[in-house]
């Protein structure tokens, strides 16, 4: 099996970490792997399949030799970034949501339409986690019947933030002022998030 060259973007954060959970126990070849985060975690010690690594600042040495870069970051940082890897690897593939709705990426589910990536573009933009979710049954069910309409709520957790997230809540559990979000999470299920459009939502 060929090994992967991977810059991981990102991997202090709660997302990040996830995903480098399930890449330890995949069975996925790993040649040489970068952790990069912020400037606060950069030389901190990242174990990684039984080995010792240091995190690396974000620069764009990061990127050399790379096969793949992973973006778990906010839509700010890899506005900045994102193209600069591009240049230096095969694939970018970012979890935010700053290419959803870009329609010179390709926005993949693999399970779904994996033979849509562009090859105009090698900037692979991932949906939002409910969608996936959500996506995967539904596309089996398109397929047979032809869905016409979906009504799709969502319920998601203070996970969905981030570290931040988790933590507010927490705080606020213990009584402590909300720091994070703009109202006390632990009396409210709605914490208002992300920008406000002009149409209100």
């Amino acid at each position: 099996m060929k090994k992967i060259n991977l810059c991981v973007v990102g991997s202090t954060g709660l997302v990040g970490k996830t995903f480098l959970s399930i890449l330890e126990s995949s069975n996925i070849a790993i040649g040489e792997i970068r952790f990069v985060a912020s400037k606060k975690s950069v030389n901190k010690e990242i174990v990684f399949r039984n080995k010792k690594y240091l995190i690396e600042e974000l620069t764009e040495n990061v990127f050399d030799c790379m096969d793949y870069a992973l973006f778990f970051v906010n839509k700010n940082i890899v506005k900045k970034w994102a193209f600069v890897a591009s240049k230096k690897v095969k694939y970018v593939i970012d979890n935010s949501s700053l290419f959803r709705e870009d329609k010179k990426h390709s926005l993949i589910i693999p399970e779904i339409n994996f033979d849509d990536i562009n090859v105009t573009s090698n900037i692979i933009s991932n949906p939002n986690c409910s969608t996936i979710q959500c996506l995967i049954p539904l596309s089996i069910i398109n397929k047979k019947y032809t869905i016409k309409r979906i009504i799709y709520t969502t319920y998601q957790s203070v996970s969905g933030s981030g570290q931040k997230g988790v933590k507010e809540y927490q705080n606020c559990l213990l009584g402590k002022k909300n720091e994070f979000y703009p109202y006390d999470i632990c009396k409210t299920c709605i914490p208002k998030i992300d920008d406000m459009t002009s149409n209100g939502f």
